[in-house]
């Protein structure tokens, strides 16, 4: 049996995701953005984390989920993807878990609002489904293009 990974657990939309830890830097509180003039798209704005500027983006527009208000609960991962900091959006950091790679199911062929480029596969936690996302694939070239453009 191979050696299991840890993964952050966490919510958007009621749905449990999770990512490999190792491309989570930190988790933040949820904070006010910088809106960059043209922007748009899922790209929040920026935020000024101890002297580096780093985007911040919302997973809820790329995977075509309904926006919600941002609460108490809602944090800012703090990711490694494409060799830059980024920070995603997310409705509430669960648990840190370990995961086999033999616990992880491939994604099934169904209809989902999230295109299954994004998810790694699914594995089942305490009974609960769980969604791991494929971290290096989060970001496309146009997306990675956007994001230059913030500095």
């Amino acid at each position: 049996m191979a050696d299991s990974i840890q993964y952050i657990t966490f919510f958007l939309d009621q749905e449990e995701y999770a990512l490999e830890l190792l491309k989570v830097k930190e988790i933040i509180a949820n904070r006010p953005l910088t809106r960059v003039p043209g922007m748009g798209g899922f790209i929040k704005g920026i935020l000024n984390l101890r002297g580096v500027i780093l985007p911040v983006f919302d997973p809820r527009e790329k995977f075509d989920l309904p926006s919600r208000a941002y609460d108490s609960r809602t944090v800012i991962l703090i990711l490694e993807l494409a060799g830059r900091l980024v920070g995603i959006v997310v409705d509430m950091a669960s648990d840190v878990v370990d995961i086999s790679p033999e616990a992880i199911q491939p994604t099934p062929a169904f209809s989902t609002p999230i295109e299954t480029e994004y998810i790694h596969g699914i594995t089942s936690i305490e009974d609960r489904l769980v969604i791991i996302l494929n971290a290096d694939r989060l970001l496309n070239e146009q997306d990675i293009d956007a994001l230059d453009k913030t500095g």
